[in-house]
């Protein structure tokens, strides 16, 4: 089988990152409505409107990935890799128990010390591409899988 990836939020940490960005190009936004109102309109107005558009673009579109990449979780024939950033962490099959996928994140419980890697997945369109290679991949390793929906 090939590789399987699925890209994810490990947690919300950077939203207010994304409100920060939308809030400042609805400012510079207002900016360039008071020079319009004010008969007042010059070069940095335009600047600012440019400004304030890329931003609302950044902001509701979700390109912090591009600065902030995101996590990505890879199913292989031998391991599970959790990847965020230049972090690895490779889970071999035969230490893992459980796999479980609910409403808002995947559940990996390990074997050896009962320990849970709980992932939040990015939005519910790649959680239901996902759940059939993730239950293929867990049953050829004879591994519990459970989907609560």
């Amino acid at each position: 089988m090939d590789d399987f990836t699925i890209t994810y939020r490990d947690n919300q940490s950077l939203t207010w990152l994304r409100y920060l960005v939308i809030s400042l190009g609805v400012l510079h936004l207002s900016t360039v409505g008071i020079h319009y109102w004010q008969y007042d309109i010059d070069w940095t107005s335009y600047i600012y409107l440019f400004t304030g558009a890329i931003e609302i673009f950044i902001g509701l579109f979700r390109f912090e990935q591009y600065f902030f990449p995101y996590p990505e979780l890879t199913f292989s024939d031998k391991e599970i890799i959790i990847e965020e950033g230049k972090e690895k962490e490779k889970l071999p099959w035969d230490i893992i128990k459980e796999i479980t996928i609910d409403s808002t994140s995947i559940i990996v419980v390990l074997a050896d010390d009962q320990k849970e890697i709980n992932i939040q997945y990015l939005n519910y369109g790649d959680i239901q591409n996902a759940k059939q290679e993730i239950k293929q991949r867990a049953e050829k390793n004879g591994i519990a899988y459970n989907s609560v929906f």
